[in-house]
C-alpha cells in the first residue's frame, strides 16, 4: 500500500508539528494546554487537535 507524504512522515518518526508525541502524553497529565503550547512553540489550537486526534485512536 502507498501512503502520502503525510502519512509516511507521522509514522515514521512519531512526530506531529514537529513534537514527539511521547512527551507531549506525559506533559499532557502535568501541565494545561497554554503551558504545552508555549512548550512546544505551536498554537494553542494544535495543541487542542493533538490531543482530540490522541483521544480518538
Amino acid at each position: 500500500m502507498r501512503l502520502s507524504d503525510k502519512q509516511t512522515g507521522s509514522h515514521s518518526n512519531h512526530e506531529l508539528h514537529g513534537m514527539d508525541l511521547h512527551t507531549f502524553m506525559e506533559l499532557e497529565d502535568n501541565k494545561n494546554s497554554i503551558e504545552i503550547a508555549q512548550e512546544f512553540d505551536v498554537s494553542l489550537r494544535d495543541v487542542k487537535k493533538i490531543k482530540k486526534k490522541l483521544n480518538r485512536s
